[in-house]
């Protein structure tokens, strides 16, 4: 009786360790799998703040009206580099939406008398100096080749792979 016990608490002693393993092992993989849903949430509701912003410009006429369509353009570039760093938009997509600012920069269109790098050179001086977002804007900005649309991505997937690594 007593070997019959003994082997009825391995037993379940081991039951319970593989009832741990498998528990712990869905629970990281339902936060992965939540992680991934959080990122394509994150991502669409910035491509949408993005699309709505461009939906005004067409209406915007005088200088001040620029500026604050600036100061809400380089407010929604933060907020996306933020999440970017944070894991919660991807490298891939990222990497497409800084490219997309560097095909704008060396375009630099003018909207009601402010160019598109002049709106970036304000609120870098006025906002962003010193600061990470600053810092990557400007290096994703004004270096590297720019005519080359593929050289352009994989310009900006070697920066944003600097970045990553000097956050951890």
């Amino acid at each position: 009786m007593n070997l019959w016990f003994d082997t009825s608490s391995v037993v379940t002693a081991i039951l319970a360790v593989v009832q741990l393993i498998v528990t712990s092992a869905l629970v990281v993989y339902t936060v992965r799998i939540q992680r991934k849903i959080q990122a394509a949430d994150t991502s669409i509701r910035c491509q949408e703040r993005y699309e709505q912003l461009l939906d005004t410009r067409d209406s915007i006429t005088t200088f001040e009206q620029a500026d604050r369509y600036f100061d809400r353009f380089w407010g929604a570039q933060l907020d996306q580099f933020i999440h970017w760093r944070n894991g919660l938009i991807p490298d891939e997509t990222y990497a497409e939406w800084i490219a997309a600012r560097r095909h704008q920069a060396r375009k630099d269109a003018t909207l009601a008398d402010i160019s598109f790098r002049t709106s970036w050179t304000t609120r870098y001086e006025t906002r962003f100096r010193n600061s990470d977002f600053g810092e990557f804007m400007n290096a994703a900005l004004l270096e590297g080749n720019l005519d080359d649309a593929l050289a352009d991505r994989t310009h900006v997937r070697k920066k944003l792979s600097k970045y990553r690594r000097a956050w951890g």
